[in-house]
């Protein structure tokens, strides 16, 4: 249990990617890390919908299919106080105003940043600083957790229907 945060047990994320290589590696590397993982979404209208199943943090990428914006969706979870950063490859710079306090996690990502905003938007120790940490700052990485972004093998199998257990 993690007392700062009131979340119960390993943190849900909520994906919202739209390259199906991409979402499986990072759904991969997630459970890896211990995380439990709802189904991605690849639009908003299935982001909405699974944010019923009231995850405790989102990855969010900012271009979906046929350009699709996010940032409507993003300003939903700003008002609703679901913590999530970008996960894209723009700068935080690129996007309006709005966002500038927003947290963004650039890509390629590699493990131990990956890693690092996880453990930030659960609320877990180690976590990236709000500002993404200084030049040369070295990251606690969670167990498990090495390298370069890469396709990992297995994952946990849930038991909970919400919880995705392939991407």
């Amino acid at each position: 249990m993690m007392a700062e945060s009131g979340i119960m047990g390993p943190p849900r994320i909520l994906l919202v990617e739209s390259d199906p290589l991409i979402a499986g590696t990072t759904l991969r590397l997630m459970r890896q890390l211990g995380y439990l993982t709802l189904p991605p979404a690849n639009t908003v209208s299935e982001a909405r919908a699974r944010l019923r199943a009231k995850p405790d943090a989102v990855l969010l990428e900012i271009t979906l299919r046929h350009g699709e914006m996010s940032l409507p969706f993003a300003d939903e979870l700003m008002a609703q106080g679901v913590p999530f950063a970008f996960f894209s490859g723009y700068y935080i710079h690129d996007l309006p105003a709005r966002f500038a306090s927003c947290r963004i996690v650039m890509k390629p990502v590699g493990d131990e940043l990956l890693t690092a905003e996880l453990l930030a938007l659960a609320g877990w120790p180690g976590g990236a600083s709000a500002g993404g940490g200084e030049a040369g700052e070295r990251t606690r990485l969670a167990p498990g957790a090495s390298g370069d972004l890469h396709l990992l093998t297995g994952g946990s199998t849930a038991t909970d229907p919400d919880v995705a257990n392939d991407p």
